[in-house]
């Protein structure tokens, strides 16, 4: 199965890009690489690797992609407050237009994450009702 994990140079997508490796998938991750490539150094000879912008990207990276994990963003409140603009560019914006061109290209699975900055924190667990 070919895997796209964007974002995966991130502090969870970089975990989560080792957990699909060790279960045989194969995996590509798009990341513009804003805090560089240390974090997926170790596997950079196991994976595709896109140095690219969810806002950008050639959607045609999509064809033979069988899931999409849409971890990609500005992933705290400082980074957000620095530049707002930019932050729903990201965030918003550019996973709108993801989970769009998946649902273009056929992409089987779509999965979106995200922190308590969807839903703001809360005591237990939180489903969408």
């Amino acid at each position: 199965m070919n895997v796209l994990v964007t974002g995966g140079a991130g502090y969870i997508g970089s975990v989560l890009s080792r957990i699909l490796l060790e279960k045989g998938y194969n995996v590509t991750i798009l990341d513009r690489l804003f805090f560089g490539f240390d974090s997926i150094k170790d596997i950079a000879d196991q994976i595709t690797l896109i140095k690219d912008d969810i806002r950008f990207f050639n959607p045609e990276l999509l064809n033979g992609i069988d899931v999409v994990f849409d971890l990609a963003a500005l992933s705290n409140d400082p980074c957000g407050e620095l530049d707002q603009e930019k932050t729903l560019e990201i965030n918003y914006k550019g996973r709108v237009r993801v989970a769009n061109l998946a649902k273009k290209y056929g992409i089987k699975k779509y999965v979106f994450a995200s922190t308590c900055s969807v839903y703001g924190f809360q005591e237990g667990l939180i489903t969408e009702q």
